[in-house]
Order: C-alpha cells, then sequence, then structure tokens
C-alpha cells in the first residue's frame, strides 16, 4: 500500500504573495520490483481566485541481492495553476523554488502541469526544506492606446470631476465602454459639448481611469470609487481587476467596511468573493443575516468550478 503524500507546510499569505515548503513524506515501500510513483498535493487557493496544486515522481530501484532500495529519486516537480471560476480574470503566477524561478499564465495551465527546472533530494523533500514562493498577478497586454497617454493635440473630450477634469480622446472612451460609447455616438449633451461631467467622482479617482484604459494600470488604493466608476460605466474587465485588488488586501479587520460597501453600492461581482474569504476563515463572524445568506453566494461563487476546492495549509 501507498500512503505517498506530498503538500505545501507553513502556507503563509500575504497580498498577492505566499510562501511555504514543499514536503514529501516517506513512502511505503513495496519489495521485490522498481517502482515509480507521482504524488499530488492537495488543492490550494491562491488570492481567492486561483487554484495550486503540486506534483512530484519518484523513481526507486530495488536492489533484489541486498533486499532494499539502493536510491530513490526524484524525476520531476510540477505545478499546476488553474483558475477556480472559468469567466474569472486570466492570471500570471510568478514561482521560486529553491534557486529556480518558474512563470505559468493560468490559461496555459488548464491542459496538464508544468514542468518546474529544479530536481530537489529526496531528503530536502522529506525533511521539508524546499522553499517554494509565489507572486500572482493580472495577465495583461501592453494597450495600444499607451502612445496617445500625453498626447495633446488629438484630445477632444473631457471627463470632469468634483475638483477638476482630465482630457481623453473620444474614440479611446467610446472603445473603452458601452456607456461611453452610447453616450458619444447619440444625441446626447455629452457628445455636443464633449464633455462628461461626473459629479460625485473626485479627479484622482478618474486619472486612475485613465490610466487603466491606456495603460493597463491599477492603483492600490481608491479602489472603491474607482470599482463604482469602473461598474456605472459597464467596464467588467476593470471591475474584476478592482475585485482582485480588493481581495489581495482583505482582513478580517476591513472586511466589514468592503462588505457593507458592496451591498450598498450594489457591487454584486464583489459580495460573492467576501463571503467566499469568510467561509474559508477560521473565523466565525457572527453576523447573522451574512450567515443566512451563505449557501446561495456561495453557489454563485462556485458556479463554473472545475473541481471541488480544499485547503490543507
Amino acid at each position: 500500500m501507498d500512503n505517498s503524500k506530498t503538500y505545501l507546510k507553513n502556507y503563509i499569505q500575504k497580498g498577492n504573495s505566499f510562501s511555504a515548503y514543499l514536503k514529501l513524506e516517506k513512502v511505503d515501500e513495496d519489495s521485490g520490483k522498481n517502482m515509480y510513483r507521482e504524488v499530488m498535493s492537495p488543492a490550494y487557493v491562491v488570492c481567492s481566485i486561483a487554484i495550486l496544486k503540486v506534483k512530484v515522481g519518484t523513481a526507486s530501484y530495488y536492489n533484489s541481492y541486498s533486499y532494499d532500495y539502493t536510491a530513490t529519486n526524484i524525476s520531476h516537480v510540477s505545478f499546476k495553476f488553474s483558475k477556480r471560476i472559468k469567466d474569472s480574470l486570466n492570471c500570471v503566477l510568478k514561482l521560486k523554488i529553491g534557486n529556480s524561478t518558474l512563470t505559468i499564465a493560468s490559461t496555459e495551465s488548464s491542459g496538464g502541469f508544468v514542468l518546474a527546472p529544479v530536481s530537489p533530494s529526496v531528503s530536502d523533500l522529506e525533511s521539508g526544506n524546499v522553499k517554494v514562493a509565489g507572486v500572482i498577478d493580472i495577465f495583461t497586454v501592453p494597450s495600444p492606446s499607451s502612445a496617445l497617454y500625453d498626447d495633446k493635440d488629438l484630445i477632444d473630450f473631457s471627463l470632469k470631476g468634483i475638483d477638476g477634469s482630465v482630457d481623453v480622446h473620444r474614440h479611446i472612451m467610446a472603445a473603452s465602454s458601452p456607456v461611453l460609447k452610447a453616450m458619444l455616438t447619440g444625441p446626447w449633451r455629452e457628445a455636443k459639448q464633449g464633455i462628461l461631467d461626473l459629479k460625485d467622482v473626485h479627479i484622482s479617482t478618474i486619472q486612475h481611469l485613465k490610466d487603466y484604459i491606456y495603460l493597463n494600470k491599477v492603483p492600490e488604493t481608491g479602489l472603491d470609487e474607482l470599482i463604482k466608476l469602473a461598474h456605472f460605466l459597464s467596464m467588467t474587465t476593470l471591475v474584476k481587476i478592482c475585485v482582485f485588488h480588493i481581495l489581495t488586501g482583505l482582513t478580517l479587520e476591513n472586511f466589514m467596511y468592503w462588505n457593507h460597501f458592496a451591498a450598498v453600492n450594489n457591487i454584486s461581482e464583489l459580495t460573492p468573493w467576501l463571503l467566499d474569504f469568510v467561509i474559508r476563515s477560521d473565523v466565525t463572524l457572527g453576523i447573522t443575516d451574512i450567515i443566512s445568506s451563505y449557501a446561495v453566494l456561495n453557489s454563485q461563487c462556485n458556479e463554473g468550478n472545475e473541481e471541488k476546492i480544499s485547503q490543507d495549509a
């Protein structure tokens, strides 16, 4: 009987990064034959939106003269990085295994495991001395609009906020948002006057919006006002990116703020992920209305999952 097990011990996640140690429990050898095994780890949830699995392959040679295994080698260590929900963001995981590095895109790993460029020793794996660290980020491509970010000659539209305005190009705005496209191509005041008055939005948030549209850049702060603006403009990808950044900074201390924020502003894309965070935590908040919503919202959050998610940290 083979009771081999591999897992990540001392799994610690902070923001969009994590660290752990890869450990292989000692195998039960079957005498009389050469053996090859592949040992799979549990599924680990990374930044709420992705799943990480590790697979270790070992090969043992049995010596019939000494009635013992003369060698056990690690044939490979491989990782699978996939999205928890099919329609969630494409992500990139940058792994460091010992002194080697490995980059995996979530869209590339759906078909199988990616081989790591490292072959740790059996003794290191069995003692749990193989350090694994990773950083997850949103997969983005360079925006063709970046060349016009500082352009002044072709400016023909403005986004006006509470404390100032930001100049932009209307064709770029129309391409980035169906709401802006409708405003700019119809018989509306915004199209005629060349200005959109965003009465409840600060200029810093409008600048963040421009940074995203032109440069694919999202700030670390001010996400509450930015996700409200993205939701209003029906910019679904930006909403998802804001949700990702909120999740990477989510703690039990700020959970109540974000939960109230999502409810008051009807940010339905955020609520299931917040409740998923609570469900997977070891802390009971004791809030009746939230607990009564677990079953419904958790089913929404897990819709489209390829497999049951478990965590053995």
